[in-house]
């Protein structure tokens, strides 16, 4: 960086990525070294200067040298934040009690109409906060601190389904009113759906707590919290479901730095008719929730999903666009880059369909620990 050696990709992912360990680990125990080494091709850089420009160059190693500089990649920081609102700062409260949709959608709100997801942060600091529905219309950066939880209330009133789309109750973050460009979900913090109850938390194979959902079907749905709560009123098993955070027609967006997302009613992250997403270094922890996707993609281009963990009761990633006469008329889901997660669980890593109407195709998965 800027002429100075900054270190490799492999130092560097055992450092920031969360899947690194996993993989080191998947690996370790393959004595006999059937499995091809995984190679990070990411780089996670951290403590710049904002509005300052960075120049880049990239070496390839080898046992008996090194190559010469690749052609430099030039990037500039973005600005500082144009304003922060703090949630409590609007009446919200982190007692894991106190209903704060109201305050945490009035911040959402303040940060107006921008243009920039440097223009506002809204920050969720440390603590539980409960909430329903959340709705973000226009660019934004929203934060979770580490040690902040937004959790989804456990009352099926506080997702109501008239907010929602295509017949659904509404996430408990939604970006689906209107397009939306250029948007940030960021921090070390924590969403979750409070779906289901857990049935068990067990010690993954680095050492890390794995929860473990109660399942549930269309008869059955006692061990439920919010899902219990959306499904008595006797709809649907599957649409009468709450996903933890839907994204409708939004282009770039960054969904990264540490984030938990876990126990969603249904789905884990879902997007629709989206493209330039960035979905890197995140935990996706839906086991063993039934239907519980960890990334859906709909008819979404230019997708790159890096460094991932995701232990999930479904489809680690569910790539799909659009079913029928209508759906041929849509988008295709093409190029889509996944590479260096490891998935722990899953039905398929990646699904490719149903509902395949507009075609699949360009992508490309490499390196997947499972």
């Amino acid at each position: 960086m800027n002429g100075n050696k900054i270190g490799s990709s492999s130092e560097n992912a055992n450092n920031y990525a969360i899947s690194a360990p996993y993989i080191n680990n998947f690996h370790n125990v393959d004595k006999n070294k059937f499995h091809v080494p995984t190679l990070f091709n990411s780089f996670y850089v951290d403590n710049l200067e904002a509005n300052t420009v960075y120049k880049f160059t990239i070496r390839a190693v080898y046992s008996d040298g090194e190559s010469e500089d690749s052609v430099t990649l030039t990037a500039k920081t973005a600005q500082n934040y144009g304003k922060i609102i703090d949630i409590t700062e609007k009446g919200a409260n982190g007692d894991g009690k106190t209903i704060n949709t109201a305050a945490i959608q009035g911040a959402i709100n303040d940060c107006g109409q921008t243009s920039s997801a440097f223009d506002c942060k809204v920050l969720v600091p440390e603590g539980t906060f409960i909430s329903g529905a959340l709705f973000i219309q226009a660019p934004l950066t929203l934060e979770l601190a580490e040690g902040a939880i937004l959790q989804g209330s456990g009352e099926s009133s506080d997702f109501p389904k008239n907010k929602g789309r295509s017949g659904k109750p509404p996430s408990l973050i939604n970006v689906i009113d209107k397009p939306v460009t250029n948007l940030r979900i960021t921090g070390k913090g924590t969403f979750n759906g409070n779906g289901w109850k857990i049935d068990q938390v067990l010690k993954d194979e680095v050492g890390n707590d794995m929860p473990i959902y109660f399942k549930g079907n269309p008869n059955d749905y006692s061990k439920g919290i919010l899902a219990k709560s959306q499904l008595s009123g006797g709809g649907p098993f599957q649409s009468s479901r709450s996903t933890l955070a839907s994204f409708y027609n939004v282009t770039n967006l960054f969904i990264g730095g540490s984030l938990t997302f876990k126990n969603p009613s249904f789905h884990g992250l879902e997007f629709d008719y989206s493209s330039n997403i960035a979905i890197i270094n995140n935990r996706l922890l839906t086991y063993a929730v039934t239907n519980g996707d960890g990334i859906d993609l709909g008819s979404c281009s230019n997708v790159q999903i890096l460094n991932n963990l995701l232990d999930t009761g479904d489809d680690a990633f569910a790539l799909s666009a659009g079913a029928g006469r209508i759906g041929e008329n849509g988008k295709p889901t093409e190029c889509v880059l996944i590479r260096n997660n490891y998935i722990r669980h899953s039905h398929g890593a990646p699904s490719a369909g149903s509902h395949t109407a507009a075609w699949i195709k360009i992508y490309l998965l490499r390196y997947l620990g499972k």
